[in-house]
């Protein structure tokens, strides 16, 4: 099954959205110190709004703190909340990371989602390849695929056809290149990226099942709720 969701960042300012919030999210905790200050009021918000968490975003520089920490916070939302899938970006020292959280006895409890990158970004996994390699190797790594990081090359039927038995969590947002905009709003005309067929393609090419969530720049943020109705819609949701 496809389930969909809206990705939300939060911070000290973005508190009071949580009071806004219909539909499941994506939890975005992009600063580790900052999610240190906020974490009791964030917690007691989201289960007081009753908000289905289906999948965390862990910090961007999650890798510059201990596996500790970073697991710890983990634990938190698989305990208080049932959250079981956690993107984390591919950067310096994340293979470390893997093999070490392989080891540990939570990683049977969760996904650990890669994110990938265009290949120009140099990051330390640079091909949604490199990711699903460590896929085979660790059981609870999975692949966040984010369409507006993507090359071309990935949208491909045969390509992505290789890589979706690996792909737990799927970021779905446009880009206009020659516009120099990315992360832009589902829609039919503008964007460099045919989402429509893209979306029927999960479902009735490769049967996909996993986390399909919205994640667009705060400007496009108006757009979720139509969105989100109209896929689901795509993919044969019953709740609109």
């Amino acid at each position: 099954m496809i389930t969909t969701s809206i990705s939300y960042g939060f911070g000290n300012s973005t508190l009071d959205i949580i009071d806004e919030i219909k539909f499941p999210i994506q939890l975005g905790l992009y600063k580790y110190d900052e999610w240190l200050k906020i974490q009791d009021d964030i917690i007691k918000k989201l289960k007081e709004n009753k908000i289905e968490i289906r999948v965390v975003h862990l910090p961007i520089n999650s890798l510059h703190y201990t596996i500790k920490e970073i697991l710890d916070m983990v634990e938190l939302f698989i305990v208080e909340f049932g959250c079981c899938k956690f993107v984390i970006h591919p950067n310096k020292g994340i293979e470390k990371f893997l093999k070490e959280q392989s080891n540990k006895t939570i990683s049977s409890m969760m996904e650990m989602c890669v994110e990938n990158f265009s290949y120009k970004n140099k990051k330390a996994l640079r091909s949604p390849l490199n990711i699903h390699d460590l896929c085979k190797i660790y059981p609870n790594v999975k692949i966040a695929f984010d369409t507006s990081h993507s090359d071309e090359i990935w949208f491909d039927c045969k390509t992505f056809g290789y890589l979706v038995d690996k792909i737990s969590v799927i970021h779905l947002s446009n880009r206009i290149k020659s516009l120099n905009l990315n992360h832009t709003y589902f829609n039919i005309i503008n964007g460099d990226i045919n989402l429509v067929s893209f979306v029927k393609n999960l479902k009735n090419q490769y049967n996909w099942s996993g986390d399909l969530v919205l994640e667009y720049m705060s400007q496009y943020k108006d757009h979720c709720e139509k969105n989100i109705k109209y896929i689901n819609r795509l993919v044969g949701n019953a709740r609109i």
